[in-house]
């Protein structure tokens, strides 16, 4: 009576058994070229930063569970969702090659409607300019010092 199922044949090229064709069993093979390492820790950093803001969503869905928000609160976390749920998919479309999508103006309407909400800024609005940001900002951190200083005199 002859033997059933599948037979082993050793020292086939590639099996890793040592003939000197084909990398060993448990090794890569070849080294990855510079490029290939470098799009590798790309890739890494990707994947990380997907998976950090996952586990972000995560928490914030725990954190939600259960919890009954006032209108205006629930209207804000609506919004931010919404902005979530468009970088969600501006995200996709740069994985597929998004063609001809201009994304940092993309970034910038989700943003702005994430703030603003779908009506957009209120044509009152007016832009407090940069100049004044920076001086009110640093006028802002010296009352905090000179604050801290009183406290700690």
């Amino acid at each position: 009576m002859g033997r059933t199922g599948p037979r082993r044949v050793r020292g086939v090229p590639g099996d890793g058994q040592g003939l000197g064709r084909g990398p060993r069993a448990g090794s890569y093979g070849v080294r990855p070229s510079t490029e290939r390492r470098d799009m590798g820790e790309e890739f890494d950093k990707a994947r990380s930063a997907l998976r950090k803001a996952r586990r972000a969503v995560k928490a914030a869905l725990a954190a939600m569970r259960g919890v009954e928000f006032p209108a205006e609160e629930t209207e804000l976390l609506a919004m931010e969702a919404e902005a979530l749920q468009n970088m969600s998919a501006l995200a996709a479309s740069a994985l597929r090659g998004g063609s001809g999508v201009d994304f940092d103006a993309e970034l910038l309407k989700i943003e702005e409607r994430r703030q603003w909400g779908p009506e957009g800024r209120p044509w009152d609005y007016i832009e407090e300019p940069w100049g004044l940001r920076l001086a009110s900002a640093r006028i802002n951190l010296q009352r905090r010092l000179e604050q801290k200083r009183r406290e700690n005199g």
